[in-house]
């Protein structure tokens, strides 16, 4: 059909669209942002940066392409990433590198999908952060592990690396198959291989050993075995294998770490040393230390044993050593005292000492601590007729408290120099420990804030106070291991953080929590980002509305009026074109009215100008004017004064949620209702529907809800979905306004 040519009056008809009082955007990139931003369109062209972005990436001007800035190898693989991540329209991670003169730079670049009033999306948020420590310390870790598996490869031993319930072997070293004497490559498909080489009459207990340490405590355990095929003279082969478990971040053990070593020949150095002391042999078995005895005045040594651990012996031969020799072995300094303590027992002060020695050994030059024990034997007349001395041997307990010591001294450096704030309550005695970062999110010294929860409690907002004290009392009481809580905290100078704070419980063998432990992180400068964000996008559905109403609406009024003028130009004989004109008059009219629907759904006006009740009263009469079916708004204060982004939120989440009723529930009725009490907002959308889909289908009708609860979260109100009384659904959003509004 030839498109008819319009009189000379038609653009006369014809508006530009106006916006009284709405300012121009300003372009997201310009927001003031601490980090690279840029956006782009929907095909990640156009890019338009932030200074930030542009100073980092195109110093020497604009560029079409955001991969302009970063190295060509490190770009191909940025476009292949972000190609695949166009295809789902979710948001993604890529990583890239930029030369500088101070040399590589690696960033991480997120992608955050913009969506226009159609959910379809326009463009995409880029937002840059720089992990070049991060990928250095990873590279430099991978290169200490290279260094760590030449260092075990080099050992003779065996070396193991399996899942804690020993469905896979993880790493097997090389010495493998000449111990055990089995193959390695049967280890991948059968992983309990090994345990076939191992002795009948010992594979019971080994297997026992093998349990514990994959149930849980104790941590670490060391089991000694035969193997099946015996050494070239028919005596047995034995192995010792140490097992560990390795925990995981969540504190449940997820690996077995194992040594085994063959110990034939310390087998058979035991069984002679073991015959060679038959006169000790009750001594030897009670205590791992050296017995020997002097005579009274101790210039002759009596008597000596041999322990089975050689490294506390201090190599004391009676026919050859007397005991100044082995006294003049014992540091200065540590003498003077057992030689003071000797003094007491000689003169009979004393019928017994005990010392506290270092000496040298002889055979290394090395040191080691042991603790001298002597006590007077006398004879019937009460003569003393020897010293008994007892040597134990303190230097791994030493070394063991110092590895404490030195553990609660890394503890305490990385408390002090993590991001997050630690804590550990100890929930019996009400004790909490609180690291100095902790107490630093909230802008306290360490000293301003004592050991104990109500310090944690006192500081919730009020609007959170009952929800995260609810919420952790059930965690307390219930089964799960870990917990995750996000709630606002008051910071020293009165203003709130949000607090995302995260960790686990240790429970007793009656599942009562008896500690908590976990990290805390501050949110606020996330959130803070988030709403500003959430503003951006109202803002631009405010926009799209506005140009529907004054753009779309006015040349579609535009089109009517023209139809309507040259609908009076034809003859009244003319009756089909009359009929045609009026059924194109009525489509029009439609489409006008579709129109100033949805722009009024973008950008309601009611909800600027009159505030939240009004916005509510005119969202329910328009949906019964659009749908016919019955939707009615109940309650509401008119003297409430709620923030206008507290409102836009709330009328958000009552328009999904009478939306969803529309095209989901099947309902005949919806009810929108809102009441303030007692310094509470509670906003309840319900409706006669189907009620709540079954398990597995909620998202078949889309992200509705999770775009409501990330709303409520905005504003820190608690939104709750279940079965209404009228039989369908109940939306309820919770929030906390004190008794002036908000």
């Amino acid at each position: 059909m030839k498109k008819a040519t319009p009189p000379p009056t038609a653009p006369a008809l014809r508006r530009a669209p106006q916006r009284v009082g709405v300012p121009a955007p300003a372009p997201p990139a310009t927001l003031p942002l601490p980090v690279p931003v840029c956006t782009t369109d929907a095909r990640l062209q156009r890019p338009v940066p932030n200074p930030l972005w542009q100073s980092r990436f195109n110093p020497s001007g604009p560029s079409r392409s955001i991969w302009s800035g970063f190295n060509p190898k490190s770009a191909a693989a940025g476009r292949r990433a972000a190609a695949a991540g166009l295809q789902h329209g979710r948001p993604f991670q890529v990583e890239a590198a930029t030369t500088t003169p101070g040399g590589t730079r690696w960033y991480r670049i997120e992608f955050a999908p913009r969506q226009n009033a159609r959910g379809q999306v326009s463009g995409w948020w880029l937002m840059a952060h720089d992990i070049t420590t991060v990928r250095t310390e990873m590279d430099s870790l991978r290169a200490r592990e290279n260094r760590l598996r030449e260092v075990i490869e080099s050992v003779d031993g065996v070396f193991w690396l399996m899942s804690v319930d020993q469905s896979q072997n993880l790493l097997v070293t090389g010495g493998y198959e000449a111990l055990f004497g089995r193959e390695m490559a049967r280890l991948r498909h059968q992983p309990t291989d090994w345990m076939k080489a191992i002795h009948p009459d010992d594979l019971p207990r080994v297997q026992s050993h093998f349990a514990k340490i994959g149930a849980g405590p104790p941590d670490r355990l060391r089991v000694e075995y035969r193997l099946r095929s015996p050494l070239p003279d028919g005596s047995p082969r034995w192995v010792e294998t140490h097992f560990s478990s390795i925990s995981g971040t969540a504190g449940q053990p997820r690996y077995l770490g194992a040594f085994s070593v063959e110990t034939s020949v310390r087998h058979r150095l035991q069984a002679a040393l073991d015959a060679s002391e038959a006169r000790f042999q009750e001594w030897a078995e009670v205590s791992d230390a050296v017995f020997f005895s002097t005579s009274p005045d101790f210039s002759r040594l009596i008597d000596v044993s041999e322990p089975p651990n050689p490294r506390t012996r201090p190599s004391l031969k009676p026919e050859k050593d007397p005991p100044q020799g082995w006294f003049q072995r014992i540091l200065p300094e540590d003498r003077r005292k057992l030689k003071a303590a000797m003094a007491q027992l000689k003169t009979g002060a004393a019928s017994q000492i005990a010392v506290e020695c270092r000496h040298r050994r002889t055979s290394d030059g090395g040191i080691r601590t042991a603790l001298y024990t002597a006590h007077r034997r006398v004879d019937p007349n009460g003569k003393v007729r020897k010293i008994i001395w007892i040597v134990t041997d303190l230097t791994d307990r030493k070394a063991m408290e110092a590895e404490l010591r030195m553990s609660e001294e890394r503890f305490q450096l990385a408390a002090r120099g993590s991001t997050d704030g630690l804590f550990d309550w100890d929930i019996a005695h009400n004790q909490i420990f609180y690291s100095p970062r902790w107490k630093e999110l909230l802008g306290y010294q360490d000293h301003e804030i004592s050991p104990n929860f109500t310090e944690w409690r006192e500081r919730f907002h009020p609007g959170d106070r009952i929800r995260a004290l609810q919420y952790l009392g059930e965690f307390l009481a219930g089964p799960e291991p870990m917990f995750q809580l996000e709630a606002r905290a008051q910071h020293k100078d009165g203003s709130y953080r949000w607090l995302l704070s995260r960790g686990m419980a240790i429970r007793n063998q009656e599942g009562r929590a008896v500690r908590l432990i976990g990290s805390t992180t501050d949110l606020t400068a996330q959130k803070e980002l988030q709403r500003k964000m959430m503003e951006a996008s109202e803002h631009e559905r405010r926009m799209i509305g506005f140009d529907l109403h004054d753009g779309l609406g006015q040349e579609l009024t535009a089109v009517e009026m023209l139809c309507q003028s040259m609908r009076s130009q034809i003859s009244p004989e003319d009756s089909t074109v009359l009929k045609l004109f009026s059924e194109m008059s009525k489509l029009i009219q439609s489409s006008i009215s579709h129109v100033r629907t949805l722009s009024r759904g973008l950008s309601p006006t009611t909800l600027a100008a009159h505030g939240l009740i009004d916005a509510l009263e005119e969202l329910a009469q328009v949906s019964t004017n659009a749908s016919g079916i019955s939707c009615r708004f109940v309650g509401g204060d008119s003297e409430l004064r709620i923030e206008r982004l507290v409102s836009t939120h709330l009328y958000r989440i009552a328009q999904e949620a009478v939306n969803n009723a529309l095209k989901h529930s099947g309902a005949t009725q919806i009810e929108i209702n809102l009441r303030h009490l007692a310094g509470k907002l509670r906003l309840i959308i319900e409706d006669n529907g189907r009620g709540l889909p079954p398990p597995g289908k909620a998202a078949q009708h889309g992200h509705g809800l999770e775009v409501m609860q990330y709303r409520a979260k905005l504003i820190g109100a608690h939104l709750d979905l279940d079965a209404g009384p009228l039989g369908g659904t109940r939306i309820t959003c919770l929030l906390e306004i004190g008794p002036a509004g908000r």
